[in-house]
């Protein structure tokens, strides 16, 4: 596991170190100390952490994904996207919000819903080639071949 016990036992110093104190950094400190749960195979540790982020600090988007993709790895389908549609009416003009969502969705093949995702990704930013690269992929899937008639 490389150095993660080492990474998980700093984060935990940190926290300890910042009682009391920047409520705001704690959150992201416990954010990423779930990243480390989550690297480690303790995704039970993980979704835990990461809710105590979210109750620190509510307008951080990045606690909802990170929540809803722990979820959906542990098989908790329903409850991933919740979190993930959560995060979306919080943060409905956030690009990353909306292609983490998207990429969930096209995952689960809730077409779609993933395109109408990436086309608002599109427009929020239309420089960024993820969601164009991702509408490809899905109407490339949904185009018969004609080897395949």
């Amino acid at each position: 596991a490389g150095r993660l016990e080492d990474a998980a036992e700093c984060f935990t110093l940190s926290l300890e170190l910042l009682k009391g104190h920047d409520k705001k950094f704690s959150a992201i400190v416990l954010s990423n100390l779930g990243v480390v749960y989550d690297k480690l195979g303790q995704s039970d540790k993980a979704a835990d952490t990461y809710r105590r982020a979210m109750k620190i600090d509510p307008t951080d988007p990045e606690g909802h994904l990170r929540l809803g993709r722990t979820l959906m790895d542990q098989k908790k389908t329903e409850e991933g996207f919740k979190m993930f549609e959560k995060a979306v009416a919080l943060f409905p003009n956030n690009a990353q919000v909306l292609l983490s969502y998207g990429l969930q969705l096209q995952i689960h093949a809730r077409y779609a819903e993933a395109i109408a995702a990436y086309e608002k990704v599109t427009t929020l930013n239309p420089a960024d080639p993820g969601p164009h690269t991702q509408l490809a992929i899905i109407y490339s899937a949904q185009t018969k071949s004609p080897r395949s008639v």
